[in-house]
């Protein structure tokens, strides 16, 4: 198993799905890496149907206070508002926070593999 596998386990999702080896090879820090998966929509948890978003909201947001800060934050109007897209954009920004959670890890080992 390698490091990144390490790292998809720890997160739930595959890094691997998402970058190749080449792209993988060229990351010189954790920014590249970050940079690199939001570009290829890493980070995006989509949740989808109504009873699935309703009941990661209940869990998650019961307020529903930070779901809508994030749409907020993306300057979403509330007539464009539902309960999959705030229990989708509260899910995204929770995978980004575990990521960055990880950045020490992922620097440790970057800084290794470079040297």
């Amino acid at each position: 198993m390698n490091f990144y596998d390490k790292i998809s386990e720890q997160l739930h999702y595959n890094i691997n799905e998402y970058l190749n080896e080449e792209e993988l090879s060229e990351v010189q820090s954790f920014n590249d890496l970050y940079d690199l998966l939001e570009e290829k929509e890493f980070f995006w948890v989509e949740i989808i149907y109504y009873h699935n978003a309703m009941e990661y909201l209940k869990e998650n947001d019961s307020s529903l206070f930070e779901s809508l800060s994030i749409a907020s934050e993306y300057d979403y109007r509330v007539e464009n508002l539902n309960s999959e897209l705030l229990a989708s954009l509260l899910a995204t920004q929770k995978h980004r926070e575990s990521f960055e959670a990880l950045r020490d890890e992922i620097e440790e080992y970057i800084t290794q593999i470079n040297n």
